[in-house]
């Protein structure tokens, strides 16, 4: 690739304003390692559709557990859980609802629902997702401190879709004093009209009592909220 190439493909990205900044880092991160296809050399704008490369990027990014990807079978899969998936699929590739909460008993599925999900709006529109679980906020957040580094809030603010696993384990004695902090990161991607998937084994009875009125309100309001309640027996032959 030419220096005027180059030159030309960053000032695109760079100046694009439906590109979100994270997406931006991506794209130019991909640039510099000369790992750009070669549409995106010849003629603006950038295309995010089919792009096999830019998918396998993606799908890196967002750090889905591998587990929650591969399908195992044999297994019988309930019908409901079909269900919840399709639905949760669309909820990620249309505007509507932007806080989903998942929740019910540990081993049905939840975590798989988020991370199958995630998968399928990274190959259908090639969202900038993020999987991360509470404990991973909690140590990457002491990580900066004990560095005297910056408190990674862009991290978990800039993904158009996060996914927040164990979401009660912040109230565990050894990260309640990180709340402040999944605070900060849930009120402004609420203000930001970004997804987040929350995912609990509390109910929401006592996700409310544990997250606030104020918190618990921007995940559930009525008009962007999506509720899968997976009631169905645990995949781990639990009784």
């Amino acid at each position: 690739m030419s220096d005027n190439d180059h030159n030309r493909i960053r000032e695109q990205i760079e100046g694009d304003p439906n590109i979100s900044p994270h997406f931006k880092k991506i794209l130019l991160n991909a640039l510099e390692k000369g790992k750009v296809l070669p549409e995106t050399t010849t003629a603006p704008p950038i295309d995010r559709d089919n792009n096999q490369d830019l998918i396998k990027t993606l799908l890196k990014e967002a750090d889905i557990p591998p587990r929650y990807l591969v399908e195992r079978e044999p297994i019988t899969i309930p019908d409901h859980f079909i269900y919840a998936q399709a639905i949760l699929n669309n909820a990620l590739i249309t505007p509507d609802k932007n806080q989903i909460l998942l929740y019910g008993k540990p081993g049905t599925g939840k975590s798989t629902l988020a991370g199958k999900s995630l998968k399928f709006a990274i190959e259908k529109i090639q969202a900038v997702c993020l999987y991360t679980t509470s404990r991973d906020i909690c140590r990457a957040l002491s990580s900066a401190w004990r560095a005297n580094k910056p408190e990674p809030y862009d991290i978990y603010i800039e993904p158009e879709i996060l996914a927040i696993d164990e979401l009660d384990e912040f109230w565990n004695s050894e990260f309640n004093r990180f709340f402040d902090f999944i605070q900060y990161i849930i009120c402004k991607r609420y203000d930001n009209f970004l997804k987040t998937i929350f995912i609990t084994n509390l109910n929401k009875e006592d996700l409310k009592a544990r997250l606030g009125d104020r918190l618990f309100s921007r995940i559930t309001e009525i008009n962007e909220r999506l509720e899968i309640f997976c009631n169905w027996q645990s995949f781990r032959g639990e009784k």
